[in-house]
């Protein structure tokens, strides 16, 4: 599958990781902020400044997205990429459609960074914005066409809520003088995932037979064995987790210093694993071919 992809393959790829990397921490860390009001000020203010950092990021990885496409299309190198025909044509394709939503939500998210004068409603806007942009390219751009577009929107508005508060617990956690915050934290985030995995699960799972069309090419595609390897990584960060909840936080709470330590390097390992999974979603949605092909216009 690697030895044949081409230049505008590799830049496709490395341009969708951005903007993956880019909405998801933007959306992420907006909706964590808003969910947990018990934020110290210092690190709510450092919040803000990774939302406005990623959505700097996933703008430029999504203005990039729409450039490469249209030089892919044309196939004239540089040219390409600025010709007003290849543009228009990608404008008027869903992944035009997808770029001017993300762009649009991103905005609103760098607002709610700046503390422009605007309500909390603001974040979740601009959230939901950027992250419904993802239903109108790769996966949900299948038939049934609503229902598949309602699962990749929320299956990225949870996984972007896990990564968004990854960051911020391993701040806490890396505070020893204040243990009985970073308990307090770190409980709250364990109910509160209570809800994200169960949606995830039931999200992936609807979404995994709609695409594959049925278990066996789970199996039997290239598609399907690749997206196997991204539920295998999945299931190791519930693992981790869920042992984060079980062992570590109860721990915390009654003032172990120690098991502070263990959740810190147990959270680095989640965010390895959350890398890799955005490392494999690039490559599942732009070199991975959908059991049915797409328009190349799709992104």
């Amino acid at each position: 599958m690697f030895g044949e992809l081409s230049n505008w393959d590799l830049w496709a790829l490395a341009s969708k990781l951005a903007a993956y990397v880019g909405c998801f921490l933007a959306i992420g860390s907006t909706l964590y902020t808003l969910a947990t009001p018990s934020l110290d000020g210092a690190l709510k203010y450092r919040l803000r400044r990774v939302i406005l950092t990623t959505a700097v990021l996933g703008a430029v990885g999504s203005a990039a997205q729409f450039a490469i496409q249209s030089g892919k299309l044309l196939d004239e190198g540089l040219a390409g990429m600025v010709d007003p025909e290849m543009l228009a044509l990608v404008k008027n394709a869903p992944l035009g459609t997808s770029v001017f939503l993300r762009l649009l939500g991103l905005v609103v998210l760098a607002a709610f960074a700046l503390q422009i004068p605007v309500p909390g409603l603001f974040g979740i806007l601009g959230a939901l914005l950027t992250a419904s942009s993802f239903s109108f390219v790769g996966h949900g751009t299948g038939d049934p066409r609503f229902v598949l577009g309602a699962l990749v929107t929320l299956h990225v508005l949870g996984i972007s809520f896990w990564i968004g508060a990854l960051w911020p617990l391993r701040q806490a956690a890396s505070n020893e003088t204040n243990l009985d915050s970073t308990g307090k934290l770190a409980h709250r985030f364990g109910q509160q995932a209570a809800w994200i995995v169960g949606s995830l699960i039931i999200a992936g799972l609807i979404l995994a037979y709609l695409i594959t069309g049925s278990p066996f090419a789970m199996f039997t595609t290239q598609y399907g064995l690749t997206l196997l390897a991204k539920l295998a990584i999945v299931s190791a960060l519930l693992a981790l987790a869920a042992s984060n909840k079980l062992r570590f936080v109860p721990a915390i709470e009654t003032g172990d210093a120690m098991a502070a330590n263990h959740l810190r390097r147990s959270i680095t390992l989640e965010i390895l694993a959350v890398g890799a999974i955005l490392i494999i979603t690039a490559v599942l949605t732009t070199i991975t071919p959908l059991p049915e092909t797409m328009d190349m216009t799709n992104g």
